[in-house]
């Protein structure tokens, strides 16, 4: 079978969707599917990403290149994962392929024309369900049970399944605001902390985006702190957040993350749009496993979301029979 996915990422969008794209094609390899292309309009950054990860990738001037590409490339299956895929665009798409598959589309005028569409979290009110339209013949996924997760995270998960689950003071904080942090929360969250009378273990992770680099340097060199490490390129996340006590990141797929291996998380939001889908749901779960005055109280217990159970059913529709 060969694939073709198609997904961008940058400063202002961020890596969301270039890493899940990534996950899920690590996912795909593992169903015998050998022949993966990537097509994106990103820059050199997101180019190198995805061949670090030993993929094939082509960079595309624009849609148009996209589809002259599709064209030589012929793929049975073309995921794209992206938000408001013009409509235009789809019809295209479908016409080049036996199954199209949108991960984030909201626009319902280009969904009609997937097979199968994976809204995890924008538009769908933070719910798990699944929903077949008669009409368009397509199937949708909503909500956290449908997120894809990286292997690691399952298997960590496993191993932390072991360990009792206990109460304990904050003592080790992994500070992560995704690939790019456009508003510099890193920082700002980094210099609140170094001014409390706590002796924390603090740990950053920088996303290939993060442009405040010498600024975090100064920061770190100003206060003299010999108990703070940065991470770049991290190649295993879940190892890193098992040993934390405290999770301080931005509504995504961090927060999900640290949600799923039950490790306590402070949640900051970016810009308007992470309030406008994140609001209602965080405000509703915060009693349970957000706390933001006295994080030291509490244990993080997020079971009935059911984060990322449900990613080999897409799967399944994925490398499964038309």
């Amino acid at each position: 079978m060969k694939i073709v996915i198609i997904t961008n990422g940058g400063v202002e969008r961020g890596m969301g969707h270039v890493y899940r794209s990534i996950a899920l094609a690590n996912e795909l390899k593992k169903f015998n599917v050998k022949d993966i292309v990537f097509l994106t309009k990103s820059d050199i950054d997101i180019v190198k990403k995805i061949k670090e990860n030993n993929f094939k990738v082509i960079k595309c001037n624009d849609d148009s290149n996209i589809l002259d590409n599709i064209k030589n490339i012929k793929p049975e299956v073309i995921i794209v994962d992206d938000l408001g895929i013009d409509e235009d665009f789809a019809k295209n798409l479908k016409n080049s392929c036996k199954k199209l598959v949108f991960f984030d589309n909201l626009n319902h005028l280009s969904n009609k024309y997937a097979d199968v569409v994976v809204n995890a979290i924008v538009g769908s009110g933070l719910k798990n369900r699944k929903y077949f339209d008669e009409e368009s013949k397509t199937l949708y996924f909503y909500g956290p049970k449908y997120l894809i997760l990286r292997d690691e995270f399952y298997k960590v998960k496993k191993e932390m399944l072991k360990k009792d689950k206990e109460n304990k003071p904050i003592k080790n904080i992994l500070i992560a605001f995704g690939g790019s942090d456009p508003s510099n929360l890193t920082c700002r969250v980094l210099e609140e902390l170094l001014s409390k009378d706590k002796n924390y273990n603090i740990n950053i992770v920088l996303g290939p985006k993060f442009q405040y680099e010498n600024k975090l340097n100064e920061l770190v060199k100003k206060h003299n702190k010999n108990k703070i490490k940065i991470y770049k390129n991290i190649n295993n996340m879940a190892n890193l957040m098992k040993d934390m006590d405290l999770i301080i990141t931005s509504p995504g797929m961090t927060m999900f993350e640290a949600l799923f291996l039950e490790v306590p998380v402070v949640v900051l939001y970016q810009n308007e749009l992470q309030i406008e889908y994140y609001y209602e749901f965080l405000n509703k779960y915060k009693n349970k496993f957000l706390h933001i005055s006295n994080v030291e109280e509490f244990y993080v217990d997020s079971t009935d979301l059911e984060i990322g159970n449900g990613m080999y059913e897409i799967i399944s529709e994925i490398v499964g029979d038309d």
